[in-house]
């Protein structure tokens, strides 16, 4: 079963799409989340996929080594706009235990965890882990960093290992990157600096 986004992702933004919020900030949707890697190894990862809408927008990255149709590392960055009166950090979380609970329901093949490893006040570090119950090894293994604005906006940056776990360096170095090296920028910022954002930069 091949997916061009990850299958956390489809269900991610299924749900978001009916939760959007109509009114939306505009200074908040002309924000995107910049994640700088150490060395400017950004240049490693190209544009994969891109989608868009009023209110919704997705970027994925894969690195330039690895083939577009058998790819294992992934990088999602991606903004969705939500109603700021009921969106909270908690309200969040059981979203994504919600989500969780309909990815079972729709693939019942599959086991699924997800656990906050972090918590902030404008935000989380969360780790999802897809297996496959049939064949006993994990589709998906994603460290993810959530950004919630106060006007509604929920920024999220995750990297995701496919068809493996994420190792325990790895994940050292995606916590460190994710905690340290992510933050949310305007646009117009986010073309000037090098770093992983909705704008992909070669120079």
């Amino acid at each position: 079963m091949k997916y061009k986004l990850s299958i956390f992702v489809l269900v991610f933004i299924s749900f978001l799409c009916k939760s959007v919020y109509a009114e939306f900030n505009c200074e908040a949707i002309n924000q995107t989340a910049l994640v700088q890697l150490p060395n400017q190894t950004e240049m490693n990862w190209k544009k994969f996929f891109f989608n868009e809408s009023e209110n919704f927008w997705i970027v994925e990255y894969i690195p330039i080594s690895q083939d577009d149709q058998n790819f294992s590392d992934l990088v999602v960055i991606q903004y969705n706009q939500f109603d700021p009166t009921t969106l909270s950090v908690d309200s969040y979380e059981q979203n994504c235990e919600f989500m969780c609970q309909q990815l079972v329901s729709t693939y019942p093949e599959f086991n699924i965890g997800i656990k906050t490893l972090d918590k902030y006040e404008d935000g989380m570090i969360q780790e999802l882990i897809i297996i496959n119950c049939f064949e006993e090894n994990i589709v998906e293994h994603t460290i993810s960093r959530i950004f919630l604005t106060p006007s509604g906006g929920v920024h999220r940056v995750a990297f995701t290992k496919k068809n493996a776990p994420i190792s325990a360096k790895e994940t050292q170095k995606w916590l460190h990157i994710l905690k340290e090296n992510t933050s949310i920028v305007s646009f117009e910022e986010a073309k000037k600096k090098s770093g992983l954002s909705r704008f992909e930069r070669r120079t």
